[in-house]
């Protein structure tokens, strides 16, 4: 396990005794970070890859189903919050 992991893990452990309002706003932060840093991760693979010749033609779809799937998560994690905030 590397330093980042567990930094993490460490972060996970910590998770059950925060507030529940504290908590939820962390999971949210945290959750959004991951989500925005996985998308340019992506974007950066797919620009890098763009002129490979030798690459199958499905990569493409593929990059365009990750990113769509992060987006989903995203909007996914902001109606969570949402919905917590509002009760």
């Amino acid at each position: 396990m590397d330093e980042y992991q567990e930094q993490f893990q460490q972060f996970l452990e910590k998770l059950p005794k925060m507030p529940l309002e504290e908590r939820v706003q962390v999971v949210r932060f945290e959750a959004l970070g991951a989500v925005n840093h996985a998308k340019g991760f992506t974007k950066v693979i797919q620009k890098e890859t763009e002129d490979c010749a030798g690459l199958p033609t499905y990569v493409d779809e593929y990059f365009e189903l990750v990113l769509r799937k992060l987006d989903e998560l995203q909007h996914l994690v902001n109606a969570l919050v949402t919905q917590v905030d509002s009760n």
